[in-house]
């Protein structure tokens, strides 16, 4: 499983292809209204899931649109 914090459209586009060309999984965070803690931990589970227990190359895309900061 990788990881990293990508700043741009583009080069996120990129790394979905260099993903599907090795056979990797592209795993990512997909925000809406309501998106919580408890939705976050649920995702997750479900990267862990794939990466772990499941044995499937998996890479979690990242943006830096989906980080907040806590208030």
């Amino acid at each position: 499983m990788g990881s990293l914090l990508i700043n741009s459209r583009l080069i996120a586009i990129y790394f979905r292809l260099a993903a599907h060309i090795n056979g990797y999984k592209c795993f990512q965070i997909e925000l809406s209204r309501g998106y919580d803690y408890a939705a976050f931990h649920d995702d997750i589970k479900k990267l862990y899931d794939f990466a772990g227990i499941q044995n499937e190359h998996t890479v979690f895309l990242f943006t830096d649109t989906q980080v907040e900061l806590a208030q």
